[in-house]
């Protein structure tokens, strides 16, 4: 089936009207039907787009990407619908590139090699490049919408990056012992801020729930080089999802690690191997593994009743410091 979502976002029905297939509380699938020859038509324009404006038309190809993906998700028989536009992603970025520029003039007028100090400033840029998931989370969340509802994050992103940092810091102070808690602390700010409408999400995960995997794979990693800590990885998935809800409707997630090396070899092996020409794959199997190991429960129809439009004013643009620092945090 090829698709493409209206550029208003429109869906099939307001969150409150019954559609056809009716829920009582039992596990809800997601389904994705995007086509990957219709995802490689748009990779590929953009591709070329992009060389012909000199990296300009970026902006405009992300958004009609997200467009095209966000729309292949439906739930009950209603899709999601993704609003972002090029240009907000592209104000966005020229409004943080100037203080971008200044950020990294250091590092070209003064080596680290002959400077040191400067190395302080990878410090900043680590502490910018959590403010920039949380920002563009954020912003992908309020031009995603389902029943004609978005969502939102609430929250400060620079608080983030703060306790981010205060996290990294700790995690190394403690080689590694602290990266459960950590996980659990960032997750816990995050997901607590998420909303649907005029409707909060719950988290309620514990640490507990994590320092098995942790400690095991992390045990595990140097003779393993590393690939242990996958399976830690699809604990972290599961445990950000088993524990959230909104409005009552609960997530579910079930990938195991093995689930998890094999999306991250293949999609590895399929860049490589087709030196990029393959993303539109790696796309596709994304989409198809959330939609295998992510499913809600509850009564969807009942809990929507209750769920309305934020009045939340939207900003014109977003995305800013994503795009500058090159931070791919995803389609969503």
């Amino acid at each position: 089936m090829q698709y493409e979502p209206s550029n208003d976002g429109a869906v099939a029905a307001p969150v409150g009207t019954k559609n056809s297939v009716e829920n009582n509380g039992s596990i809800i699938p997601l389904s994705y039907d995007g086509s990957l020859g219709r995802v490689y038509g748009i990779w590929l324009l953009n591709l070329i787009l992009t060389i012909v404006t000199l990296g300009i038309y970026i902006f405009w190809g992300k958004t009609r990407m997200r467009r095209y993906v966000a729309g292949g998700f439906k739930l009950l028989g209603d899709r999601f619908a993704y609003t972002g536009t090029g240009k907000e992603l592209f104000l966005g970025f020229l409004k943080v590139m100037p203080f971008i520029i200044v950020l990294y003039a250091p590092l070209v007028l003064y080596s680290p090699e002959v400077y040191p100090i400067t190395n302080l400033l990878f410090v900043v840029y680590y502490f910018l490049f959590l403010v920039a998931i949380y920002a563009a989370l954020r912003y992908r969340l309020s031009r995603t919408t389902w029943r004609g509802i978005r969502g939102r994050l609430t929250g400060s992103a620079f608080k983030y990056g703060a306790i981010g940092m205060g996290v990294g810091i700790l995690n190394v102070l403690t080689l590694g012992i602290f990266i459960a808690k950590g996980d659990q602390i960032l997750m816990r700010y995050k997901m607590s801020n998420v909303w649907f409408g005029n409707t909060q999400g719950v988290f309620i995960g514990t640490t507990g729930q994590l320092w098995k995997s942790h400690l095991i794979t992390l045990v595990l990693a140097l003779p393993t080089l590393g690939l242990s800590r996958v399976w830690y990885a699809a604990t972290v998935f599961r445990f950000q999802l088993n524990n959230f809800s909104v409005g009552g409707i609960k997530f579910n997630a079930d990938a195991q690690g093995w689930d998890l090396f094999g999306l991250f070899l293949g999609n590895f092996l399929i860049v490589i191997f087709t030196l990029g020409f393959g993303t539109p794959i790696v796309i596709q199997r994304n989409m198809k593994y959330m939609v295998r190991f992510v499913s809600l429960s509850g009564d969807i129809n009942a809990a929507a009743e209750k769920i309305y439009q934020s009045q939340e004013d939207l900003k014109n643009s977003g995305e800013g410091l994503d795009g500058a620092l090159g931070v791919d945090s995803g389609l969503f």
